[in-house]
């Protein structure tokens, strides 16, 4: 199981000129214009959740969009619709200097049928609709499709806490120092190292592994729930974090002593997690984020040691 955090470091240097011309087209254009939007009805679970942007202007991400005579990359982003009436939309962006900007914005929300109604904070409307687990905005001509991205799985109790030789794989119940690596790629141009903590607990009669992660501000950034799925004869992981939620299909090599977990993102990209038992107390793992021509968008590597 990997032990290592996840989000990624963003470049931010960027001329104080274009910053703000880009910071006042995302405000003024992207997310904050009134729309027009029309979609069957959504579901009866509603529309809360978390949801990745996937196209915009029917191209997929990275995609270039412009705006009057500044043109930009979009290079990922995110649509969060909460409960309690709130939403907040996330992107990340490539500036003419070529360096990444993050921008957050925050809204309250009011839902017709399948029509969201947001009011942003300090800004103007904007109007989204719902088709089954997509949702999409028509910000002054550029069309932001998302899709909605898997919920927190639900953990039925099993009916007993024996565990079974698949799941006693999975089992690295305990507390654990971690240094892990970044090494140079396209979301990590400088290789920087980095240290922290993880706590592993059965959970659920033992049929499930819980793993809390925390990074150098001992802080948690990062959970990921295990188990062994006996129905589907499949080792299963879900990850999560503040901004996103993913499922891997595991693979034991028993000769190895590694699992590899697999999982395809929804921009195209592959995480490949691969980890290695030392022994009993000692894990080796890496993390590598790809596109289809092999381009590498995040090589992690790290190594666990259980401390009790």
């Amino acid at each position: 199981m990997k032990l290592g955090r996840t989000r990624m470091p963003v470049r931010t240097v960027v001329s104080v000129g274009k910053l703000l011309q880009l910071n006042l087209l995302l405000v003024a254009g992207l997310f904050l214009s009134t729309t027009q939007a029309t979609a069957q009805d959504v579901d009866d679970n509603g529309p809360t959740g978390v949801y990745t942007l996937v196209t915009v202007n029917g191209s997929k991400l990275p995609a270039k969009v412009s705006h009057g005579d500044v043109a930009i990359q979009v290079r990922s982003g995110t649509f969060t619709i909460n409960a309690d009436g709130t939403c907040s939309s996330r992107v990340v962006f490539g500036s003419p200097s070529g360096a990444d900007v993050t921008r957050k914005v925050n809204a309250t929300y009011t839902r017709e049928g399948a029509k969201l109604n947001m009011q942003w904070e300090g800004a103007g409307k904007t109007a989204g609709a719902f088709e089954g687990d997509s949702f999409t905005m028509n910000n002054e001509g550029m069309v932001f499709a998302y899709k909605k991205q898997p919920a927190t799985p639900t953990l039925q109790e099993a009916t007993t806490t024996e565990q079974s030789p698949e799941l006693k794989i999975l089992d690295i119940s305990g507390t654990w120092r971690q240094t892990y690596n970044f090494f140079k790629a396209e979301w990590t141009p400088k290789q920087t190292q980095l240290t922290g903590t993880a706590s592993c607990t059965r959970i659920l009669k033992g049929q499930f592994f819980e793993t809390k992660l925390k990074g150098p501000e001992g802080t948690l950034d990062h959970l990921i729930l295990t188990t062994y799925d006996a129905h589907r004869k499949s080792y299963r992981r879900w990850d999560f974090n503040a901004e996103s939620a993913s499922e891997s299909i595991g693979k034991w090599d028993a000769d190895a002593k590694s699992m590899t977990w697999s999982h395809t993102r929804d921009d195209g990209l592959t995480s490949t997690t691969t980890d290695r038992h030392l022994d009993a107390d000692t894990l080796e793992w890496s993390l590598v984020i790809k596109d289809p021509n092999g381009k590498a968008y995040l090589h992690m590597e790290g190594k666990s040691t259980r401390v009790k």
